[in-house]
């Protein structure tokens, strides 16, 4: 579970109107010991930001219905 401070939607919203040129952003992630949580993630591509069922390939075996 994770727990935001109250105003870091508001900063992340602030931060992407004054720099448009950003495609992403995203808080600092801690433990609750306070380190920082590492949070590495591939970015996203036009492959896996699209509805998935379009880009499936029919199985030759599978009947049609």
């Amino acid at each position: 579970m994770s727990i935001f401070e109250p105003d870091v939607l508001e900063k992340l919203f602030t931060f992407m109107e004054e720099h448009p040129q950003a495609g992403l952003v995203m808080p600092k992630v801690l433990y609750p010991d306070g380190n920082l949580q590492m949070l590495c993630k591939l970015l996203p591509t036009p492959f896996n930001l699209g509805d998935p069922a379009i880009f499936s390939i029919p199985r030759l075996d599978e009947k049609n219905e």
